[in-house]
C-alpha cells in the first residue's frame, strides 16, 4: 500500500493548531515514511520553536524525529500582530515555502473558524496555492482543509 503523502506542508496560525487539527494525518504520513513540514504562520519569539518542535515530538514516532520539522514564516516583532501584516506580503512568503518544500499536499486552517488569525491564514495559504500562468511556480496537487475540533458539532447544534 502507498503512503498517504510523501511530503506534507501544514500551515498553522497557532501552536497546537495542527496538532488539534491535523495531528492524525502527520502520524500517518511520519509512520508510512514520509516527511511533514509544520510551518506556523505567527508572530513568536525565537525561543518558541523548540517548544513548537517538541509538541510535534509527540506525534512523532521516535526513529522518524528527523522527518518533522517546524519553521516560522514570521518571528516576533514587539507590539506587532500576525493580523496587522498585509496579505499581500503573506502570500508570496507561503509560495516561497512550498515551491521549497515541494510538498504533495498541503493543509490548512479552515476559512470559517471564528478566530481572525485562522481566516486570515486560511485565505492567504489558499492563494498561495492557486494555480498560475507561470511556470516559476510549483503548485501543490492536494490542498486540504483542517477543522479545530468543536466545530463540525457547533455547526450540528446551530442548525
Amino acid at each position: 500500500m502507498s503512503p498517504l503523502f510523501d511530503r506534507l506542508l501544514v500551515f498553522a496560525p497557532h501552536p497546537d493548531d495542527e496538532i488539534l487539527g491535523a495531528g492524525g494525518t502527520i502520524n500517518r504520513v511520519l509512520s508510512e515514511g514520509g516527511v511533514v513540514e509544520v510551518c506556523y504562520v505567527s508572530i513568536l519569539s525565537d525561543a518558541h520553536i523548540d517548544e513548537l518542535h517538541d509538541g510535534l515530538r509527540c506525534l512523532t514516532p521516535t526513529d522518524r524525529l528527523d522527518a518533522c520539522h517546524a519553521s516560522m514564516l514570521y518571528h516576533w516583532d514587539a507590539g506587532q500582530k500576525i493580523e496587522f501584516v498585509p496579505t499581500s506580503e503573506l502570500i508570496p512568503s507561503i509560495e516561497a515555502r512550498i515551491n521549497a518544500f515541494h510538498p504533495d499536499a498541503v493543509m490548512l486552517p479552515s476559512e470559517t473558524a471564528h478566530h481572525q488569525d485562522h481566516q486570515m491564514v486560511a485565505r492567504a495559504v489558499f492563494a498561495a496555492c492557486r494555480p498560475s500562468g507561470g511556470t516559476d511556480r510549483y503548485r501543490p496537487p492536494k490542498v486540504l482543509v483542517y477543522e479545530e475540533p468543536g466545530r463540525s458539532e457547533e455547526r450540528r447544534v446551530g442548525k
